[in-house]
């Protein structure tokens, strides 16, 4: 079930937020089972995501521990979703793929300089600039 309220999802957070808070794997997986109860698999990754925004400026030891201990599967998610949102950001400011950046298979980005620089006035979201510190490469043109 996707269509919950806002009520319900601010309380989906919440709770996760203070599972992850726990860092105790057995406590995280019972909030899983009971999560995919109520939520499909990509409700709950949209939980998950907001918890996160929220531990990386209120908790960020817990964020960066959830980040890279909740779920490899879910590590993956997050990265691909963050790749995605920079491709089409960097497209819409008119740089192009293959020559200003690209794809790189481990959930990264090749950036050159203009485009790294684009980004970080981009991104003010101690999230996303943590992620972009994860997945951007810079390139020199030759």
């Amino acid at each position: 079930m996707d269509n919950i309220n806002v009520e319900d999802f601010e309380l989906y957070v919440s709770w996760a937020v203070s599972i992850l808070q726990t860092q105790d794997y057995n406590v995280i997986r019972e909030f899983q089972q009971e999560a995919k109860l109520h939520l499909t698999q990509e409700g709950l990754t949209n939980v998950l995501v907001s918890a996160l925004h929220y531990l990386a400026d209120a908790d960020s030891e817990t964020f960066q521990w959830a980040l890279h201990n909740y779920d490899p599967h879910f590590y993956v998610e997050i990265r691909r979703r963050t790749v995605i949102a920079i491709a089409h950001y960097l497209i819409h400011q008119g740089f192009i793929p293959g020559k200003d950046f690209s794809s790189i298979p481990v959930g990264g980005l090749l950036v050159n300089p203009a485009a790294r620089n684009a980004l970080k006035q981009y991104t003010s979201s101690t999230f996303s600039l943590f992620l972009l510190r994860e997945i951007l490469h810079t390139f020199k043109q030759v």
